[in-house]
């Protein structure tokens, strides 16, 4: 019995011996966080913008791919260096030192204010973890960048990261299209889907940002069918906007008044010839003869009213030209005449899930020619 107790404690003891695994990596942490905070051990030292950050090589070159290259390639003339100058746009220069201090604590505050350029220099430096804390941050925040009027930015900015080597007219189309983000790696395809289909979907809500399209950008918008808007008045009175913001502009750039008259006369033709001026009801006409682009545009715009006139009272043989049939085609209105306003009662639509509802329209809303005013029911799937 005895022999029997002791194989028995002997069993119990070594099982109490079993190594023990213990996780003291927030003291390292911390240890890492205090040699930057007091500027210790430093071997290199940074000036962004006049201002010296001191350093350390290893841990830029852990952090950074680019940092590794300039410091650790010996055919870098950085390399050797103790002291290096970066060259930075002001944004950037202003939100350098919690950039820097990201690579020693691993921790940041990311705000509709520094996230730019924040992300700028993540995808300057390739810091690919930051970079994408930076997407995530912004697709969440979608709706606030549109109220700040720095939606349309961030899509541009994606667009310009992920440009191909050639380009046509039919890319600032595709650019609009959901072709699969036109194969853009991760995580950009997620930011600039999420960015162009809020522009589509909610274009009255991007009024803030909407002069800072770029011309073909916005051309290529103008360009879709699938865009939600109130009505073509109101995406009439945007493009107008657009082009008086671009007029001043250009007189910062230039005094010649002769000049900056023809190079507004063009671009106001480039661009306005993308409005579907038959979607416009006879009645808005005699607004538009108000309108100061409009005056400074007569001819260019009273063939245009023109034509949408004819369309409008005179039934005219239709034409199959593709430019035809675009102008005549409507986009999403949300005003009463092409359909009816309709609330969705839910909490929360989580992860892009859809909700479905019916509604009523009148199917010679869509065919001017019908006379029956027919009704259709539709079934919509709603999305966040």
């Amino acid at each position: 019995m005895k022999r029997r107790r002791m194989s028995a404690e002997c069993e119990m003891d070594h099982s109490y011996a079993m190594p023990n695994v213990n996780d003291n990596s927030n003291a390292l942490l911390k240890k890492i966080q205090n040699v930057y905070a007091n500027k210790l051990l430093n071997d290199i030292t940074l000036v962004v913008g006049g201002i010296s950050y001191p350093a350390h090589r290893f841990m830029l070159c852990i952090s950074s791919d680019v940092f590794e290259t300039m410091l650790m390639n010996s055919t870098w003339s950085d390399s050797h260096q103790e002291v290096i100058e970066l060259q930075e746009v002001q944004q950037c220069i202003e939100v350098f030192p919690v950039f820097l201090q990201y690579f020693y604590t691993g921790v940041i505050t990311l705000e509709q204010s520094n996230i730019m350029p924040m992300l700028v220099l993540a995808d300057k430096y390739n810091v690919k973890d930051l970079t994408t804390l930076c997407v995530e941050y912004m697709c969440e925040h979608i709706a606030d960048a549109a109220d700040q009027g720095q939606l349309v930015t961030w899509f541009q900015y994606v667009l310009s990261l992920n440009q191909p080597t050639t380009i046509n007219a039919s890319y600032y189309c595709k650019i609009w299209q959901d072709i699969d983000c036109m194969e853009i790696k991760p995580p950009w395809n997620k930011l600039l889907k999420a960015c162009r289909n809020y522009i589509k979907w909610n274009l009255d809500s991007c009024t803030k940002c909407f002069n800072t399209f770029q011309c073909d950008i916005l051309v290529g918008l103008l360009k879709q069918s699938d865009v939600v808007v109130h009505d073509e008045m109101q995406l009439f009175g945007c493009v107008a906007s657009w082009l008086n913001y671009q007029s001043a502009e250009k007189l910062l750039e230039c005094n010649d008044s002769d000049t900056i008259e023809d190079y507004m006369s063009s671009l106001t033709e480039h661009v306005m010839s993308y409005i579907r001026y038959p979607m416009i009801l006879p009645r808005q006409m005699a607004q538009l003869l108000m309108v100061p682009v409009v005056k400074q545009n007569k001819d260019f715009f009273v063939d245009k009213m023109a034509a949408a006139m004819e369309y409008n009272l005179i039934k005219t043989e239709k034409r199959s030209d593709s430019e035809h049939i675009l102008e005549c085609t409507p986009r999403l209105y949300t005003c009463e005449r092409w359909g009816n306003s309709f609330r969705v009662r839910t909490k929360v639509i989580q992860n892009y899930q859809s909700i479905k509802r019916e509604i009523v329209t009148c199917s010679s809303l869509f065919d001017r020619e019908r006379e029956l005013n027919e009704e259709s029911n539709w079934v919509c799937s709603l999305y966040t």
